[in-house]
């Protein structure tokens, strides 16, 4: 999709397609202030103990012990926690990789608009 647009900026001189690349502009924009914010919601998540999680037990004790459920509850913790971790981490791995891609695609975008400059001020100055 973004050969075809390329190609079809370099080989035409409507207005409407700078139009649309202004477009594709501005969504890259976007998609890149909702990363932001999206990384920053994960953060949150990584680095906030959850108050749930961090609660003190209460045991429904029918063995009247209260040992087993205790124990229980503080692997179901831990194992919550982990988990939590481990998939904020690849979270924030695979936002990483789409900022990387937005960043190339923008580079893309500013080279096909500087080339589509460039053709119409040579189309113009003849």
């Amino acid at each position: 999709m973004r050969v075809f647009q390329e190609s079809h900026a370099l080989n035409t001189d409507k207005r409407e397609t700078t139009q649309e690349l202004h477009v594709i502009r501005a969504r890259l924009q976007y998609f890149k202030e909702l990363l932001v914010t999206f990384s920053k919601s994960v953060n949150f998540v990584l680095k906030t103990p959850n108050p749930a999680m961090q609660a003190p037990v209460v045991v429904n004790d029918q063995a009247g012990d209260g040992i087993a459920d205790q124990a229980d509850f503080e692997k179901r913790r831990m194992l919550s926690e982990e988990l939590m971790q481990r998939e904020c981490k690849t979270l924030l791995l695979e936002i990483g990789r789409l900022e990387r891609t937005r960043e190339m695609m923008e580079l893309r975008l500013k080279n096909v608009m500087a080339l589509v400059s460039v053709s119409f001020d040579v189309r113009y100055s003849r």
